[in-house]
């Protein structure tokens, strides 16, 4: 039997489902589960992930390459080499730099921060915080470096939107000072008081309490949350006043705007007059609301159907909470999004405005089942398993940490023509491009079709059969070299 006869009857099936772009070469080696590298046109390592997806190395969009030991390790590297996050069991611990400053952290509870150059100055401070109980933080001057002890005793500076927060034996006593307001609370929150700033506060919570800025505001409630009244806006040309007699009335009044509800908070009504006209109904809210106005609009028919409009932004249910659609303009895109069941389904769709014929940027997940992607441009993804993409649909750390772990199948697409096919975590890989198909069973079959010619491999190049374009085909037995198809012999 002739090399070619041989060829076709251990290969033709295999030949006929072949895969992903090769230049003249194998752009593959499977080696699975062991290792399997992807390489460029010019054979040079691109990728490579082994034990399955457990061990890989990637390049990076942007430069630089991701890698790791899933999911314990992972690392990214900026294309300098410089590594700037890594993860172990995200998100039990993760450390970032942007090299000015460095930052690691333990489920967001125990986090350390750091100047990278080792410089500390007010922008890139010393800090190390187990929350909720140790803060602390370094800025090499004395006025704003602190260290506390919660809830023994401590001061924290420029946290907490306060300029200073402190305590002692919290809730026994704790103090606070924001915009030249110094607050003071005694076995917190039962007694409070403020001073400073032109504002005055005294409260014996929750039987009474009264708080006044000077020219400002003024505010007094009894028996809170029953029965209260508020005047703002007393330094505007519209001061608002509101108040109530929970749960009987409330009311919101001033030159711009009236409001009452009875039975609070069941019906009432809302007339607004400026910055912008707008009225609302509401019965048995928040069941049942209509209101219209300047660049907005509600219609609520809870939990049957809800659409509101304001200021561009579109948001409308059906069948509470059975299905949700959003749309929206930010940055010259207009975005759609939609989700049913809130994680079941997730899809956003975006576009330039003003084309609507452009291409659409693609991005949904069904869950656990799949998630897809694809740019607008010609890149395209899809992975089926995908259990984290519908909760974290925007989280890096999770996609490339946890994601992997699960895909049974995997889709890179480029354009029309060039694609990468993974089954079973790499064990058969197909990959496509206009002029070139490359297939691999792991180890045990590998075949290649290009111009320059066909190559079919048993055993990783225990027999090997080449044929270069036009040419014979031949067989060699223990031929582990990744090489390109035989040439032509010159006549």
């Amino acid at each position: 039997m002739s090399f070619r006869k041989l060829s076709l009857c251990l290969g033709a099936a295999l030949l006929a489902a072949g895969a992903a772009p090769a230049h003249e070469a194998e752009r593959e080696r499977n080696a699975w589960p062991i290792r399997v590298d992807q390489r460029d046109a010019d054979g040079r390592p691109l990728a490579w992930q082994g034990a399955g997806p457990l061990f890989f190395s990637r390049p990076l969009a942007e430069g630089g390459r991701v890698h790791g030991f899933r999911p314990f390790w992972v690392a990214r590297e900026d294309a300098t080499g410089r590594r700037t996050s890594a993860t172990f069991l995200y998100p039990i611990y993760f450390t970032r730099s942007d090299g000015a400053v460095r930052t690691w952290s333990v489920l967001n509870l125990i986090n350390h921060r750091e100047p990278a150059a080792g410089a500390i100055s007010e922008n890139a401070a010393q800090g190390f915080d187990v929350w909720p109980f140790y803060f602390s933080r370094d800025t090499g001057a004395a006025e704003t470096s602190y260290r506390a002890l919660f809830p023994i005793a401590g001061e924290v500076k420029n946290r907490f939107y306060r300029e200073r927060v402190s305590w002692l034996l919290f809730p026994l006593y704790l103090r606070t000072e924001a915009r030249g307001v110094v607050a003071k609370s005694y076995v917190w929150p039962f007694v409070r008081t403020a001073s400073g700033g032109g504002v005055e506060r005294f409260a014996l919570w929750p039987l009474l309490g009264w708080r006044n800025q000077e020219g400002v505001s003024h505010q007094s409630y009894y028996l809170w949350p029953f029965i209260y009244k508020k005047t703002t806006g007393l330094d505007t040309p519209a001061p608002l006043e509101t108040g109530g007699v929970l749960p009987f009335y409330s009311y919101e009044r001033g030159p711009e705007l009236q409001s009452e509800t009875w039975a609070w908070p069941f019906f009432g009504y809302l007339d607004r007059t400026a910055p912008y006209r707008y009225s609302e109904v509401r019965y048995f809210w928040p069941l049942f609301v209509q209101g219209a106005g300047t660049d907005r609009e509600r219609s609520r028919w809870a939990p049957f159907y809800t659409r509101s409009i304001i200021q561009g932004y579109d948001k409308q249910w059906v069948l509470w909470p059975l299905y949700r659609r959003d749309q929206w303009v930010d940055g010259g895109l207009a975005r759609r999004q939609t989700r049913v069941l809130y994680f079941l389904y997730r899809s956003e769709t975006q576009r330039r405005t003003g084309q609507a014929d452009g291409p659409v940027a693609i991005k949904d997940h069904l869950w656990p089942l799949y998630s897809r992607w694809d740019n607008g441009a010609g890149r395209r993804q899809f992975q089926l398993l995908s259990p984290f993409g519908s909760f974290f649909p925007n989280n890096e750390d999770v996609k490339e940490t946890w994601g992997p772990l699960l895909a049974l199948y995997r889709r890179d697409a480029q354009g029309t023509d060039e694609l990468r096919e993974s089954y079973l975590f790499d064990l058969v890989t197909r990959r496509r491009s206009a002029t070139e198909t490359e297939f691999h069973l792991g180890p045990l079959y590998g075949s290649v079709h290009s111009p320059a010619g066909d190559q079919v491999e048993i055993a990783r190049g225990l027999l090997k059969f080449q044929r270069p374009a036009g040419g014979p085909w031949r067989a060699t037995w223990f031929n582990f070299r990744s090489q390109h198809p035989p040439a032509a012999a010159s006549r």
